[in-house]
């Protein structure tokens, strides 16, 4: 930290790590908010692709489909993208002090 204060990814790679290990309990304590995203993510994509065929499935979520959208939703909806950040920054430093 060269600030003092966590960035907004302290703990994600932990995290995902930890997740991957099976410790849930663990992930959480390292960063919570990227749990919950990787867990809303799976549920999202699950839910995706029983309402679809595998086809339009990869279509729709291709790499560069995704980073197109995904960029389109910032661009409409910054403000969300801004409070979400500021809230992850927050959460991090409420974990850390």
């Amino acid at each position: 930290m060269v600030t003092g204060k966590p960035c907004i990814l302290c703990g994600g790679s932990r995290a995902v790590i930890s997740l991957l290990s099976g410790n849930l309990p663990e992930a959480f304590r390292m960063n919570g908010v990227v749990v919950l995203l990787i867990a809303f993510l799976f549920f999202y994509l699950v839910l995706q692709l029983l309402q679809t065929s595998f086809h339009e499935f990869w279509v729709r979520f291709h790499p560069r489909t995704l980073s197109k959208r995904f960029g389109d939703f910032l661009q409409m909806h910054w403000s969300a993208s801004i409070v979400f950040g500021l809230f992850w920054w927050a959460w991090n430093i409420a974990r850390w002090q």
